[in-house]
């Protein structure tokens, strides 16, 4: 899977809403960027119509998201498995 820039993403974006404007429709706009229809109405959808800086802060925070969730699972399994030594299942 190819991951994109933040900078692509919005430039993408941006492009994507001139040739909208222009009377394109989706798959036409998806096809001259590259990006199938879903990927481009995914971005739509995430990074709406914010600006460039707002792409690249959101992209940020889900990567800053992703790493806490891992934290806490690990942290879950480790409680978890402290409680079951505290019972005598071990």
């Amino acid at each position: 899977m190819q991951r994109h820039s933040a900078d692509a993403i919005a430039a993408a974006l941006r492009d994507g809403e001139r040739l909208e404007r222009e009377g394109r429709t989706v798959a036409q706009v998806a096809a001259e960027l590259g990006i199938s229809p879903s990927t481009y109405r995914s971005w739509r959808r995430r990074y709406g119509q914010g600006n460039d800086g707002d792409v690249a802060r959101i992209k940020s925070l889900e990567r800053e998201n992703a790493a806490l969730r891992r934290i806490l699972v690990d942290k879950e399994l480790e409680n978890e498995a402290l409680r079951e030594l505290s019972r005598g299942r071990w």
